[in-house]
């Protein structure tokens, strides 16, 4: 499993191993490390590329594959509709969706808000 803050914590407790957690967040790498033990990859969603999802895949002996993400649901809230931020945070879900058609894991996980369905 890749990806996600608060899912890394839930996928853990289930007994799934989580290869990585990525953000450009550099604030919350050290919680998110101390937390989860699981490696944190700090870089733009934008810059990262199918092929080194597929390496950190890679790295487990587990034959399921699991992409998840937790993009930004301020573009699909019925608050702040007029927040011209959150038309570039709408990219990440676009950027989200590359990464899927590109590494075809076997799962798929997105987590956000009802509205997100509304923009698809």
């Amino acid at each position: 499993m890749l990806w996600g803050r608060c899912l890394t914590r839930g996928f853990l407790e289930a007994g799934i191993q989580v290869l990585a957690g990525i953000d450009v967040d550099s604030n919350a790498k050290k919680a998110y490390e101390i937390n989860n033990r699981v490696s944190y990859i700090q870089e733009d969603i934008g810059k990262i590329t199918a092929k080194r999802i597929k390496d950190i895949f890679s790295q487990s002996k587990n034959s399921i594959k699991i992409l998840a993400g937790c993009a930004p649901c301020q573009p699909f809230s019925n608050i702040n509709k007029k927040d011209i931020k959150t038309v570039s945070r709408k990219t990440l879900l676009d950027e989200f969706g590359r990464l899927v058609n590109g590494v075809k894991p076997h799962i798929v996980l997105m987590e956000n808000v009802p509205g997100i369905a509304k923009n698809l």
